[in-house]
């Protein structure tokens, strides 16, 4: 693990300690994998290491955590048929949520509270936020 500040050289550290691995250690470059946070932090250490190299290395893999894994999960399903809602998608099922709530809500309440349930992009924003907030302190799904 390379922890440093900007412009402080993590990126030249680990495409020179990679080649190192493979040329002088004599690693197989397909056991190599690079994680990183951000997909441009990725494909930059990813375009960088391949110059240095002169792209004798295609094979050493490079990812964000996401990303990685994402692969593995998939690689490790049979038939490897997991698909991931966009995020259109998953506010459209949101905002399909909060209308039925809403609507529940006003059948067997007053409706001066309803437009908390509407499904509006700062609500759902707050939903997804709980949601997050929910999952992260490890609190219950009744939570």
């Amino acid at each position: 693990m390379v922890l440093a500040g900007p412009g402080s050289g993590k990126t030249f550290v680990i495409i020179h300690r990679i080649r190192h691995l493979i040329e002088n250690a004599g690693i197989d470059p397909q056991t190599i994998l690079v994680i990183t946070f951000t997909k441009a932090a990725a494909m930059e250490m990813q375009s960088r290491f391949q110059k240095l190299t002169d792209q004798k290395y295609p094979e050493v893999h490079f990812g964000t955590f996401h990303s990685v894994f994402y692969q593995i999960i998939r690689l490790s399903m049979s038939g490897n048929r997991l698909e991931l809602i966009t995020e259109k998608e998953k506010n459209n099922i949101l905002q399909h949520i909060l209308k039925n709530l809403k609507d529940e809500y006003l059948y067997h309440n007053m409706p001066q509270d309803a437009e908390l349930m509407e499904g509006s992009i700062d609500n759902i924003r707050q939903l997804l936020a709980e949601i997050s907030r929910i999952k992260n302190d490890g609190e219950s799904p009744d939570a």
